[in-house]
């Protein structure tokens, strides 16, 4: 291991002579009154993908200061060598330039002091102890909150345990505990006690409260049959409980000297040079800046601002629409703070048009609840069955139009009641809240969309939005298109995250306008959750019905590739660390390849090929960044970010080993032309 990791070490020019000797190759004798300007690094026999305009492959680059001074052949670029000029032999490796993340929640990448499930579902009987010991090894105080990041739902129940909620009482019935995730968030009894209204007064959430004071809030809260919270509350709901979410799962509160070195690590060894955090707010900004006046800043950042009202919350008051200067006013000022800044970009904002579009039940333990947005049409209402695997059966539909249903619907109110809600459940196999008709909703008129994208655009600020559903992507298609104009005269950028369900007019509506699309890849395959939201959308005859190809949810999720025909520019973004802390780069390059898991595709048809994924990773994220004249490819005159990989993933791409892209690892990468990591000089992985 020794003489292989000397190998890919950075050699003096004097062993890199020799071996260039010995292959044929001449350089030319150290000579200062040469025409060619010295080069500090030479990397020769690699397989340099450039990614420029006509995709083309070279053998050698070399590098002076932070530029890149030659691209070509070896023989040409061993003329920029001299005394001191380190050369490096790749051996046949690959080099990209540097990747850009355009959608990565970087403070939260360091490894929290908080718990930390690491997205693993445990069942509860397990979950329990886990979380006892979590308190135990942190010695919280008494009644000091546990805060769980990592939450995946779909702990399995069991006898002692039937819901979340009674887990979590078992670890503490006096100690408030959440569990977070992105879009949701489990709480023991304790928590839901402290839960406040909209003035700040403490009232809790429970069977009552839910009918009153958190009425507008009901889906977004699981229940038993008593009308009880069973612990998962998703979205805006959880703030009423604790509103901390954001710190707690974007590191906020992290010392910056032990969070922006462990960022810098994770970014630098998965080949990542440039960043577009999404939800930036003041705190993110002062610990990006402490980075980099601590002179060890190896990545740049375009910082989106994040702070507009909650969806649900405010979307009620009639004051919004004035509200929205304020937070012009609040992100204009945050800009000129860091308008001289080597590395950070202060000049995005980022708000959400709905959440999670996978909000459909999964097999334990709550019951089923439709997703968290708005759709076009109208959702249906599966009626599911525990089988005699413990796995979820689809038993059938609610027929909506039936006399039951009207009448359910004509007198709701009085269905409130919990022992009515039982035993009309126990007489009809469902509960009389899927009687209501629905389409669901979005986080804010269509009104007000327009108008803050109108005033931000004015205001000179790129703008990228949250949009899941097929509602959220046309209203947001509409709002793009009526401030295209004054977006293109101030050369301000319009993005897109996720794009998870995209109506096929509207994604030849945004590729007409050049809406870039951020979207993380690896959620484009065919994972149980993402699955399970489509009986919600078409009556199906099983659930074994869910991978038809001719299913409208199918044929129209994530369809990067339709987007990309119609014009859409197409960035990679991990979205890192929701699901898992590793941003994952060649992961996200299989998945866009394959979108196949056991076995399984999810839209064949919207497969990318390897150029244009790497053309996703690397020139498109510089362009959407506003410095694709200085980096996203390897030309002469660019800046130095570059990333040489263990195998070649066009090669493999083109030889059918698809299924192995995901499996190549950086060896060495390149900030400024200065060498940030070296995988033969690590002991273990970071």
């Amino acid at each position: 291991m020794k003489q292989l990791a000397r190998l890919f070490a950075l050699a003096p020019v004097s062993l890199t002579l020799l071996l260039a000797a010995c292959s044929g190759e001449q350089a030319p004798a150290d000579n200062t009154a040469s025409a060619t300007p010295p080069a500090d690094l030479v990397f020769t026999n690699g397989y340099i993908y450039t990614v420029d305009a006509q995709r083309s492959v070279a053998r050698a680059v070399a590098v002076r200061a932070d530029k890149i001074l030659f691209v070509g052949s070896n023989e040409a670029a061993l003329g920029y060598v001299r005394t001191g000029t380190q050369v490096h032999d790749l051996g046949g490796r690959m080099m990209l330039p540097g990747i850009h993340d355009m959608h990565v929640h970087a403070t939260g990448l360091a490894e929290p002091s908080l718990c930390n499930l690491e997205g693993e579902v445990k069942p509860m009987e397990e979950l329990v102890p886990f979380l006892k010991d979590c308190i135990e090894q942190r010695r919280l105080p008494a009644g000091e909150w546990l805060v769980v990041v990592g939450w995946a739902s779909g702990n399995e129940p069991s006898d002692r345990y039937k819901n979340m909620r009674m887990a979590l009482d078992a670890v503490s019935d006096t100690r408030p505990i959440v569990l977070w995730s992105s879009h949701s968030a489990a709480f023991n009894s304790a928590a839901f006690a402290q839960a406040r209204d909209l003035e700040g007064k403490v009232v809790g959430m429970n069977r009552e409260t839910l009918r009153t004071v958190y009425a507008d809030y009901q889906e977004m809260v699981s229940v038993d049959e008593t009308g009880e919270p069973t612990g998962k509350v998703v979205e805006d709901a959880r703030d009423f409980i604790r509103d901390t979410v954001f710190e707690d799962l974007m590191g906020l509160n992290e010392r910056e000297d032990y969070a922006m070195p462990a960022v810098a690590r994770i970014l630098a060894q998965s080949g990542i040079t440039s960043i577009q955090d999404p939800m930036s707010v003041a705190r993110t900004l002062e610990m990006y800046d402490w980075f980099e006046k601590s002179g060890a800043m190896s990545f740049r950042v375009r910082a989106h601002f994040y702070g507009q009202p909650h969806a649900s919350v405010y979307s009620r008051d009639p004051d919004i629409m004035a509200r929205i200067p304020e937070h012009v006013a609040q992100f204009s000022e945050l800009r000129e703070k860091y308008r001289d800044s080597e590395f950070i970009q202060a000049n995005g904002v980022k708000f959400f048009m709905d959440g999670g579009l996978y909000g459909a039940p999964r097999p334990f333990p709550e019951p089923s609840t439709l997703p968290i947005t708005g759709i076009i049409g109208e959702f249906k209402q599966p009626i599911f069955h525990a089988g005699e695997d413990g796995m979820l059966d689809l038993a059938g539909y609610v027929d909506l139009e039936s006399e039951t249903c009207v009448n359910v619907r004509a007198d709701f109110a009085t269905y409130q009641d919990a022992g009515r809600a039982a035993r009309f459940a126990g007489e009809h196999g469902y509960h009389p809240v899927q009687c209501v008709k629905t389409g669901g909703h979005l986080g804010h008129s269509a009104d007000y969309v327009n108008e803050y994208i109108r005033q931000m655009t004015e205001a000179g600020f790129h703008i990228h939005v949250h949009a899941e559903s097929d509602l959220a992507m046309r209203t947001l298609t509409d709002a793009f298109e009526a401030n295209k104009e004054t977006a293109d005269r101030l050369g301000v950028t319009q993005t897109i995250a996720h794009a998870t369900l995209v109506h096929p007019d509207d994604a030849l509506r945004l590729g007409k306008l050049g809406v870039y699309i951020s979207t993380t890849y690896s959620w484009m395959l065919p994972y149980p959750d993402n699955i399970a939201v489509i009986p919600f959308f078409e009556e199906l005859d099983s659930l074994e019905d869910m991978y038809n190809p001719a299913l409208y949810v199918v044929q129209n999720a994530f369809p990067v590739k339709s987007l990309q025909d119609a014009g859409s520019p197409l960035a990679w973004g991990s979205d890192a660390p929701q699901g898992i802390r590793d941003p994952m780069p060649f992961v996200n390059m299989q998945a866009a390849l394959t979108r196949e898991l056991d076995g399984q595709v999810l839209n064949a048809e919207e497969r990318l090929d390897i150029h244009e994924i790497i053309a996703s990773f690397t020139i498109e994220g510089a362009r959407l960044m506003g410095h694709d004249d200085r980096l996203g490819s390897i030309e002469a005159g660019k800046i130095a970010d570059l990333v040489v990989i263990n195998q070649n993933v066009v090669e493999l791409a083109q030889q059918d080993q698809a299924h192995r892209v995901g499996e190549t690892l950086a060896d060495l990468t390149l900030f400024n032309g200065k060498v940030i990591y070296d995988r033969s000089q690590q002991e273990q992985p970071l």
